[in-house]
């Protein structure tokens, strides 16, 4: 089993569930989240710019990114997401879109 475990979340995709999941199983310490940072745009600078021992204490990198995050680790890591029927995500995507 590798080191670090890398969800990434693909909005619409049912990976909400599983997020909080992985919050039970992780302590925060060895967690880091990426996400929006001041509504603009996302802090994943913030993650690569970590000091090595920093990111050695990281067992988990969630949230909505891209691949290749797995190369800022000096251990192996693996990915995990959740992908949905393509048709459905957009019908879900219109449904929120269309609420207040």
């Amino acid at each position: 089993m590798s080191n670090k475990l890398i969800f990434m979340h693909i909005p619409k995709c049912g990976g909400t569930t599983f997020n909080n999941i992985l919050d039970i199983i992780y302590l925060s310490e060895e967690t880091f989240d990426i996400k929006q940072k001041r509504n603009t745009r996302l802090n994943i600078e913030d993650f690569i710019n970590l000091k090595v021992q920093e990111k050695d204490r990281i067992k988990l990198l969630k949230g909505h990114m891209q691949f290749g995050l797995h190369n800022y680790f000096s251990a192996s890591s693996e990915y995990i997401t959740f992908l949905r029927n393509p048709i459905e995500r957009i019908i879900s995507y219109y449904y929120v879109k269309k609420s207040p």
